[in-house]
């Protein structure tokens, strides 16, 4: 289980008994930096995590896209003693203009922007006149 974040599933083939592993290294530490949380919080953070992506591998890619929130909800969590609020709608709203992309840029510095586009292309910088 090497990378960013892996499940493995597991049985004992001469018991009854089987399970699922999580690590989400990588995933995890970018939770972490994106935000400093009291240890309790980071605890409970970390075991919410582990079991939505557990709880998550129990359904199928046709079940997440096919079947409404609430039949979802119920396969997970059956024995809990669910309510489930209002939908709202939820939209994509991009706050960037050209002058923050801009200023971006403009921070990343000249050699950073060459490699990245460079990177894009597949292709090794060339500064001008070289």
């Amino acid at each position: 289980m090497d990378g960013p974040g892996a499940l493995q599933r597991f049985v004992f083939e001469r018991e009854s008994v089987r399970g699922e592993l999580v690590r989400l290294d990588e995933t995890w530490r970018e939770v972490r930096r994106r935000r400093e949380y009291p240890e309790a919080v980071r605890s409970a953070l970390g075991e919410l995590t582990a079991a939505s992506v557990l709880l998550a591998a129990t359904l199928t890619r046709a079940e997440l896209l096919e079947l409404p929130a609430r039949d979802i909800l119920r396969r997970l969590f059956h024995d809990e003693d669910l309510r489930l609020f209002e939908t709202m709608p939820v939209r994509f709203a991009c706050r960037c203009s050209r002058e923050r992309v801009a200023g971006l840029i403009r921070m990343l510095g000249a050699d950073e922007v060459r490699q990245a586009l460079a990177d894009a292309r597949g292709r090794t910088p060339q500064r001008a006149g070289a």
